[in-house]
């Protein structure tokens, strides 16, 4: 558990930084599924046009400030 990767950094400096409490949740995390990938990726595509500004509102943004 407490191997150290090229850069010096053990799993625990990982889960420390990460937030994850666990090794599974850690491994999850570095190496995520691709159904998981797949899922996550839906779900902000789904939501894209809820939050992506279209270029007028960009240039609005740009110019009010």
């Amino acid at each position: 558990m407490s191997h150290a990767g090229e850069d010096g950094a053990t799993e625990a400096d990982l889960m420390n930084l990460s937030g994850h409490e666990d090794r599974r949740t850690l491994q999850r995390y570095l190496k995520p599924s691709k159904e998981g990938t797949q899922r996550r990726l839906d779900g902000i595509e789904a939501q894209r046009g809820t939050w992506t500004p279209s270029a007028d509102e960009l240039a609005d943004r740009m110019t009010t400030r």
